[in-house]
């Protein structure tokens, strides 16, 4: 009599097994999961949060689609702002939910008042329609936006920033090649990186 085939050891953080026949050479996990590990620095797998299979996961988007709650209602096991297919096509998970509930929405982006979009709240009675301005909006009010040097291409501080602005040539419609060539040694940039910055193209959020 041939022995069951082993299934992966996996627990996920709400208790339910993996539950997929362990591909590994010890046998104890699956491909899955021993992926996930290997992605992550070969950390156990095990407490993770379980990705939602797409049936259950689209019968979860139907019920927060017809919640009568004003509490979030949040997708587990994504990292970062949820998706899945619906209709042959992958979109946002929120974006699902309001198809359930009102149709399609054409162009329009679909928002959150609650600004747990990246989170994963999917409360229809949390999202609203607005156009592209309203979404760069609603990023600011949320405060998702990086700023500054909180960017990760940023290769100048806001100190040094306050630096360049208050050095160079002062009364100059356009800063001169002079000051711009200085500044830019100093700091170890381009010359158009510190024009953009004196004529404020870009880092406009400081003055």
């Amino acid at each position: 009599m041939n022995d069951p085939t082993p299934l992966c050891r996996v627990i996920y953080s709400d208790g339910c097994p993996c539950g997929r026949p362990a591909t590994t050479r010890k046998n104890t996990l699956c491909g899955t999961c021993h992926d996930w590990s290997y992605k992550n620095g070969w950390a156990d797998p095990s407490g993770r949060p379980r990705k939602r299979r797409q049936g259950e996961l689209l019968a979860f988007l139907l019920a927060a689609s017809q919640t009568t709650s004003d509490d979030c209602i949040v997708v587990t096991g994504f990292t970062g702002r949820p998706k899945a297919t619906y209709r042959g096509r992958q979109m946002w998970c929120a974006r699902i939910v309001w198809i359930m509930a009102e149709g399609n929405p054409g162009r329009a982006h679909v928002l959150h008042t609650c600004h747990r979009g990246d989170e994963g709240c999917v409360n229809r009675r949390h999202l609203y329609l607005g156009d592209t301005r309203r979404n760069m909006a609603d990023r600011d009010e949320a405060g998702r936006q990086a700023r500054g040097s909180h960017q990760g291409h940023a290769i100048l501080t806001e100190e040094q920033i306050g630096i360049i602005r208050a050095e160079h040539v002062k009364g100059a419609r356009y800063p001169r090649p002079e000051s711009t060539r200085a500044l830019a040694e100093r700091f170890g940039v381009a010359r158009e990186t510190i024009k953009s910055v004196i004529q404020r193209r870009n880092w406009k959020h400081l003055n």
